[in-house]
């Protein structure tokens, strides 16, 4: 038999405002960092500082509401029965931070891949559906939101709560998971010899992580409103949302070198693929005997071979580019990536 009270009900909300809180410090590092060091044009730093704000906000306006549960009305239980303003609002201020997060990187797939043949015409398909489960997401929170601000804590566990809270995680998880997948696929288009320790391995490390990190956050929070509707085990995972997809998004603009912007590094930039081989030569001692026509011949082979290879260095350099990246080969793959879609 279930039997209502503060501490079961209300606990989960407290620790998840504890967590989150704990993460609003590493928001505000990061975005120093982007705001010191960073090139960009006023319209992605605005992005910055909208995120920014909103991410802080919605650490407020849990304050605020646990305020308003356990100071301003203690010792009234009816208090416990509604929903105040704040909690509603932070629902749709998560959602919309999720949605800018979400655009953000189709607007990097888009950017990138309209200037491959090789991606086309993925390079308006993905980006599109990426934004429309996003869209659908934003929807879902809606309707979620306005449900939330008519009905009392015992209505966040009706069927109508059920639907719309899958339908919002489910498209957040397929909007986070195309992107993961698109940006990971663009990165190991890049052929030629990645180095261990390059800035492309980071990246593409950094991408796959990202994506497993707002998955699992996705799908727990479903997990844990499914399975529990009568509590509050999924409020954790909605108050960590904000700081996840905030963090992550300033952690790939800062891990650009000092000084890019995006308009000059959200291509991927190649080098020729073309490596002179290098010829070596045995240095004959005084005491063996030459024939001085088959040293002219020697020296004859590698002038040729000197001028095949500069050659070929020269109609490297004349290839056509796309978006000033070189490609080699016949079938438009990248070769040897020298920088990435950050760098």
């Amino acid at each position: 038999m279930y039997v209502w009270s503060v501490g079961s009900y209300y606990g989960p909300m407290f620790w998840g405002f504890f967590f989150g809180t704990s993460l609003v410090g590493t928001t505000i590092v990061q975005a120093y960092i982007y705001y010191t060091r960073s090139s960009d044009r006023w319209t992605l730093q605005s992005v910055v500082a909208i995120l920014l704000i909103l991410d802080i906000t919605t650490t407020a306006l849990m304050a605020v509401t646990i305020f308003h549960y356990f100071l301003i009305n203690f010792g009234d239980d009816s208090a416990f029965l509604g929903i105040p303003d704040p909690w509603i609002i932070e629902n749709g201020v998560t959602a919309l931070i999720t949605f800018i997060a979400q655009v953000f990187f189709a607007s990097r797939i888009f950017m990138v891949t309209r200037q491959y043949a090789i991606f086309s015409p993925y390079d308006k398909i993905i980006p599109g559906v990426i934004i429309f489960f996003a869209l659908g997401g934003l929807a879902a929170c809606g309707v979620r939101t306005n449900y939330i601000a008519t009905l009392s804590v015992y209505g966040l566990s009706g069927r109508n709560m059920q639907i719309v809270f899958s339908i919002e995680e489910a498209c957040g998880v397929i909007s986070d998971l195309l992107s993961t997948m698109s940006l990971c696929y663009i990165l190991a288009s890049a052929r030629g010899r990645i180095p261990r320790k390059s800035r492309l391995r980071s990246l593409f490390f950094f991408i796959l992580n990202r994506g497993i990190l707002v998955t699992i956050v996705q799908t727990g929070m479903l997990i844990a409103y499914l399975s529990a509707p009568l509590f509050l085990y999924w409020t954790p995972f909605q108050m960590l949302k904000s700081k996840l997809y905030t963090n992550t998004l300033l952690a790939m603009l800062n891990s650009r070198g000092e000084g890019q912007s995006w308009s000059t590094a959200h291509t991927l930039h190649l080098r020729q693929s073309v490596a002179p081989t290098p010829i070596f030569t045995l240095p004959v001692s005084n005491n063996q005997s030459r024939n001085p026509d088959a040293e002219k011949a020697l020296e004859k082979d590698e002038r040729d071979k000197d001028n095949i290879i500069n050659s070929d260095a020269r109609r490297s350099r004349r290839s056509p580019s796309i978006g000033g990246a070189y490609l080699s080969g016949t079938n438009g793959h990248p070769s040897n990536t020298s920088s990435s879609i950050v760098e």
